[in-house]
């Protein structure tokens, strides 16, 4: 994991670290609903104002149980760009991965720009910072 100081934020049963220069990782447990989505959202936003660039974000959803449908609607639709250039999915099974797929086509059709970042499917955090850092020098 990236040696940096972090920032810890708890966002109802979901744990997040900024990292800095530019690192946002989640670990989510349980359901996800609306207001996590934008509570989440406008953490990273913040998070990347004090980064002054994107971020990369790893997200452990290995506890992930579900999704709830508004907070599906509600992150497709979100009417603002999501503060990532990268978001790293550890830990996903083949529905997840599913889910995942559908929620970010559907938002790049909605919200175009507010889709455009990269995303990888990983195993483990050392994979997704492995990811992030090949990102980095490829520019």
């Amino acid at each position: 994991m990236t040696n940096f100081e972090r920032e810890t934020r708890i966002i109802g049963k979901h744990e997040f670290w900024f990292f800095s220069p530019n690192r946002l990782h989640g670990i989510l447990r349980g359901a996800v609903e609306v207001d996590d989505i934008r509570a989440t959202a406008e953490y990273s936003i913040e998070c990347a104002q004090r980064a002054g660039e994107m971020l990369h974000y790893s997200v452990d959803i290995t506890g992930l149980e579900r999704i709830s449908e508004a907070a599906r609607k509600f992150a497709i639709e979100y009417d603002q760009p999501y503060a990532y250039d990268a978001i790293a999915f550890i830990g996903t099974g083949f529905s997840v991965r599913t889910l995942i797929r559908m929620v970010v086509k559907a938002g790049t059709i909605v919200s175009p720009k507010n889709f455009a970042f990269s995303y990888k499917f990983v195993e483990s955090l050392d994979e997704a910072d492995a990811w992030f850092d090949e990102l980095k020098s490829n520019g």
